[in-house]
């Protein structure tokens, strides 16, 4: 899919700002609890939270974004071909414009021994499809993350506590900050990381 005429900027966001833009209901879905395939919405923006085992996995198409929230401990998540089919549902996997994010994941969590393998099926999915992504995986200290996309701006927002106020000062670069947060990060081509 190397058509892909805009880029997605990821932003990293401090918990107070995610805070205001989730109360300013900027976003016309909210991805809840109890975290599986049924839960996912399709919207201009979206937005989800408490993003620790789990993985968040994006999909945009520049004009609307699908996002799902699957948690790794629930039953209902264990047969990932039912998550393809219903993303494949949901969304034109030929479409060439197609951008994908995922969020989330954690090693050697006893409470949640699949959380690894989860966030790997959506990377085989990601690549089986040829669509491009971004990845933050495994976000160190033990913080949950909150992520949002909102369509008019073409923007991914990352946000956990590990993003204070001094952030810029402390780092060169939003990669360098963003690759203290996580475990793995990828950048596509497709996306820049930024404040």
């Amino acid at each position: 899919m190397d058509n892909i005429s805009f880029k997605s900027r990821i932003r990293l966001v401090e918990p107070s700002e995610f805070v205001k833009i989730f109360r300013n209901s900027k976003y016309d879905k909210f991805v809840d609890y109890p975290y599986t395939i049924k839960e996912s919405v399709k919207a201009k923006n979206a937005i989800t939270t408490d993003v620790y085992d789990c993985t968040a996995c994006g999909i945009t198409d520049g004009q609307q974004v699908f996002l799902c929230h699957i948690c790794p401990t629930v039953p209902a998540n264990t047969n990932f071909e039912l998550i393809k089919s219903y993303i494949k549902r949901v969304i034109d996997i030929t479409d060439e414009n197609l951008q994908g994010f995922l969020l989330g994941s954690t090693d050697n969590n006893p409470g949640s021994p699949n959380s690894t393998a989860l966030f790997e099926k959506f990377v085989q999915f990601f690549e089986g499809n040829n669509i491009p992504f971004s990845q933050f995986k495994g976000c160190l200290h033990g913080q949950s993350s909150n992520t949002a996309y909102f369509t008019g701006k073409d923007e991914w927002m990352i946000s956990n506590e590990l993003i204070k106020p001094d952030i810029k000062r402390v780092f060169k670069s939003p990669l360098q900050a963003v690759k203290s947060l996580f475990e793995k990060v990828e950048i596509s081509d497709f996306d820049e990381i930024c404040w």
